[in-house]
C-alpha cells in the first residue's frame, strides 16, 4: 500500500528519533540542574565567609585611628585658645 503523505513509511523511525531526542535533551537538562545545585551549595558554603571578611575589612577601614593610648585622653585634637591640644 502506497500512502498519499510523503515520509509516512518513515514515521516509525521518525517517531523513535523524536523520542530519543527529548530523552537526550532531558538528560542534558538534568545534568545542568545537577551542576547548578552543586554551584549553589558551593556558594552557600563560601559566600558567608566572604561576606563576613568583607564586612570586617569595611569596619576596620572606617574605624578612627587612636592617637593617644592613655585612658582619658581624647584621640582627636581640639582647639583651646588657639592652641591645639591632644
Amino acid at each position: 500500500m502506497s500512502s498519499d503523505k510523503p515520509g509516512e513509511d518513515a514515521g516509525v523511525s521518525g517517531f523513535e528519533s523524536e523520542e530519543t531526542e527529548p530523552d537526550s535533551e532531558l538528560e542534558e537538562l538534568e545534568l545542568e540542574v545537577q551542576q547548578m545545585a552543586q554551584r549553589i551549595l558551593h556558594y552557600r558554603s563560601t559566600m558567608w565567609a566572604e561576606i563576613k571578611s568583607s564586612f570586617c575589612s569595611l569596619l576596620e577601614s572606617s574605624r578612627p585611628l587612636a592617637i593617644a593610648s592613655e585612658p582619658g585622653i581624647s584621640a582627636r585634637p581640639y582647639h583651646e585658645g588657639g592652641i591645639i591640644r591632644l
